[in-house]
């Protein structure tokens, strides 16, 4: 069996059209920019000790890939699904989510073993926010 590699840290990166309004966004969820790894391209926001979401405009972020990015409108591609510890988080993170913008589009709810909500962020990012019996 193949030895699993360490992975302390996980970086989300994500193409934005507005990168002041999307740092305003996950700022409203409580999440941190890191102003020392922001310029006017780009943005780290610290959703916890080990994730991070680099905010990058759409002409940055295509600099690291020669395919075509992604917009709003295009097939998805990716679900980020983050867990928090308890329903009551799940509830809260949907209720930030919502009154920054977001389209939620799955209601806080139980579904097996997993009390889950989901929304799209305003470039039509999607996340689920979930919390489990076990583990």
């Amino acid at each position: 069996m193949t030895q699993r590699l360490n992975h302390p840290q996980i970086f989300v990166n994500l193409p934005v059209a507005d990168l002041a309004a999307s740092k305003a966004f996950y700022s409203a969820l409580g999440w941190e920019v890191n102003e020392e790894f922001t310029d006017e391209k780009a943005s780290s926001v610290q959703a916890s000790d080990t994730i991070f979401v680099m905010l990058l405009t759409r002409e940055f972020f295509s600099t690291f890939h020669p395919k075509e990015t992604a917009t709003a409108d295009s097939p998805r591609e990716v679900i980020t699904a983050l867990s928090v510890d308890s329903n009551e988080d799940v509830d809260e993170m949907l209720r930030r989510a919502r009154e920054a913008g977001a389209h939620v589009h799955t209601e806080p709810h139980q579904d097996e073993g997993m009390y889950i909500g989901a929304f799209s962020d305003p470039d039509g990012h999607a996340w689920e926010i979930f919390a489990s019996d076990w583990g």
